[in-house]
């Protein structure tokens, strides 16, 4: 839930940046950012998977699942 949480705030951020700079450049930002947008949110949805499992593999299963 947090690694979605974090995702989740990054791709606002940068959709807000990328908006006004192509705003500043007078392209539309309609047809430019959502490529970059889903490419940056597989992305990051990737990264934070990899690392979510990483922490959970530390963790002994019995700790995990609930009795």
């Amino acid at each position: 839930m947090i690694a979605a949480i974090i995702q989740v705030i990054i791709l606002l951020f940068v959709c807000q940046l990328l908006v006004s700079l192509l705003w500043k450049w007078k392209i539309d930002p309609d047809n430019s950012v959502i490529p970059y947008l889903t490419a940056l949110g597989d992305l990051l949805g990737t990264g934070l998977l990899f690392i979510v499992f990483l922490t959970t593999a530390h963790f002994d299963p019995k700790e995990i699942t609930s009795t």
